[in-house]
């Protein structure tokens, strides 16, 4: 089941939206057996940013790097990838990821899995069953406005997020 919500934020919006789901990580996590958050969004767009207000200003950086950065907070461990430098099909990417053990990071039973441009390997066969929490940032004609659209597939339950959004639904 995929369930979509859309907002339209200014940045001030964005980091409070990411500070109130920081709250419901948790529980979301605790009711999913794996927990996919994948970011899409053209450069700027404010994927980054957006971990940045949820995880913790002080930790979270660009893996594009490094590929992956690995972060603790509360009781989970945050596993932050950035894919903007790999190339191929989604499957190609996940055979690349696979090969560095990124199917161990996705179960870890205390992990939640961020994926910086997930559209690149997003509608891989292997990901479907995955619960998943797809954020998609947009720019506007506004520069100090982005659209956010949230979609929710496999969840058990997307409650926590949903109130969380519908609050800001205008």
């Amino acid at each position: 089941m995929s369930l979509e919500r859309v907002l339209k934020l200014k940045e001030e919006d964005l980091r409070t939206l990411a500070k109130d789901l920081r709250k419901v990580l948790l529980p979301l996590r605790q009711d999913n057996h794996s927990l996919l958050f994948g970011l899409i969004g053209p450069l700027g767009s404010g994927k980054t940013t957006f971990l940045k207000y949820l995880l913790s200003e002080k930790l979270v950086t660009s893996p594009t790097f490094n590929l992956l950065k690995v972060y603790s907070f509360q009781d989970l461990t945050a596993y932050h990838w950035d894919l903007y430098r790999l190339d191929g099909s989604p499957s190609e990417i996940i055979s690349q990821l696979e090969e560095i053990g990124f199917r161990e990071y996705l179960d870890d039973p205390a992990g939640i899995t961020f994926i910086e441009w997930y559209d690149k390997v997003m509608g891989d066969e292997s990901l479907e069953e995955i619960p998943q929490v797809i954020i998609e940032f947009k720019l506007g004609e506004d520069p100090e406005m982005r659209e956010v659209a949230f979609t929710f597939r496999n969840l058990n339950s997307s409650k926590y997020i949903e109130e969380i959004i519908d609050k800001r639904k205008v």
